[in-house]
């Protein structure tokens, strides 16, 4: 299928709100704007809320961990910028990648503390309650995490590319650094500095994040 296909498949309104009547002889329906060509008593999804899933291989042979995020009023972008953006704000703001600079904790499930880098031309909001993603590469671990705190304003430097975890040009990045206290599961975080040649981690900034799921599964019961 084409792209556009494809966006209008992942995209499509997909939020589950119901409404039962007074009436408890009637069944359910879902909350939404009624349509005269749908059958009595159905309704279109607003589409406010949507939601995405991360499977993860679970240290018990035939298990994965599945975290179900559920999102409102999710930012959706369907075209591939042409160039720089003029300011960060012009750039996508609901989902940003960041590099983790150095971190302390995540033993025995109290969370723990990262630093973040990212690059200057995307937003720097991070707030108390928002949600972010850890990604740890190669060994394909994705785990997410509450924000319990940020720690100050952000500070505006240059580093290396090599600490940013890019290789092209130019040497230098312009990259704003966050200090940030999570909420959530123990996690490997690969080496930080400049040794990033075999493992490091990312965290992916999400905003609009209402809820967080994370259970066990049994393969065989997907």
């Amino acid at each position: 299928m084409s792209r556009d296909q494809a966006y209008r498949i992942a995209d499509s309104p997909d939020d589950l709100l119901l409404q039962r009547p007074k009436d408890k002889t009637l069944g359910p329906f879902r909350l939404g704007q009624s349509v005269s060509s749908l059958p009595y008593g159905s309704r279109i999804n607003s589409g406010e809320y949507s939601w995405i899933a991360t499977v993860v291989p679970n240290p018990s042979p035939g298990y994965v961990t599945v975290s179900v995020i559920v999102m409102r009023n999710r930012e959706r972008g369907y075209s591939i910028p042409s160039g720089q953006a003029g300011n960060p704000e012009q750039n996508a703001t609901s989902e940003r990648l960041a590099s983790i600079s150095s971190w302390s904790g995540f033993k025995g499930g109290a969370g723990g503390v990262v630093e973040l880098l990212s690059s200057n031309n995307t937003v720097t909001r991070l707030r108390s309650g928002d949600w972010l993603m850890l990604a740890n590469h190669p060994s394909q671990t994705h785990r997410w995490y509450r924000v319990s705190a940020v720690e100050g304003e952000p500070q505006f430097l240059s580093v290396s590319r090599d600490v940013v975890g890019v290789s092209t040009s130019p040497s230098l990045r312009p990259v704003w650094l966050r200090r940030v206290y999570l909420d959530g599961p123990d996690i490997s975080i690969g080496p930080t500095g400049n040794n990033f040649s075999q493992s490091r981690t990312f965290a992916t900034l999400v905003e609009g994040v209402v809820s967080v799921t994370e259970r066990v599964v049994r393969l065989s019961e997907l």
